[in-house]
């Protein structure tokens, strides 16, 4: 049990930020699926998928109320038809119950809130 206590450790650290710079005011920018809008968006790349949807999240952004404080960095449609790839299979998971996969976003997300953290003062 003690092997998955860490993996819940930051869990539980990543929620409290999450909500701690909610009460601030600070907010995810919602992307994937939404129609392109160059004043929350910054299209980095063109991909097959709906024409002018957002289909990937390359950078999430946030915005301070309704002051945007990064754009979200997107892939966007440009009409072509998507071609059905076939499954993957399911990554294995390691002693601690959770895939590589999942620690590696785990950390990668937990380095961005401290960024934002920093950047606010709230460090």
């Amino acid at each position: 049990m003690a092997k998955v206590d860490w993996v819940h450790g930051i869990r539980l650290v990543e929620r409290k930020l999450r909500t701690t710079l909610e009460a601030q005011g600070i907010s995810p920018i919602k992307a994937v699926g939404e129609d392109f809008d160059p004043n929350l968006h910054e299209a980095v790349m063109h991909v097959k998928g709906e024409d002018g949807k957002v289909v990937r999240e390359l950078q999430k952004g946030y915005r301070l109320h309704d002051k945007i404080l990064r754009p979200s960095k997107v892939a966007v449609g440009n009409g072509e038809p998507v071609i059905e790839e076939p499954a993957i299979e399911p990554e294995e998971e390691t002693k601690t119950g959770i895939t590589h996969s999942e620690i590696i976003t785990l950390f990668k997300k937990l380095q961005e809130v401290f960024k934002w953290e920093k950047q606010l003062g709230l460090i």
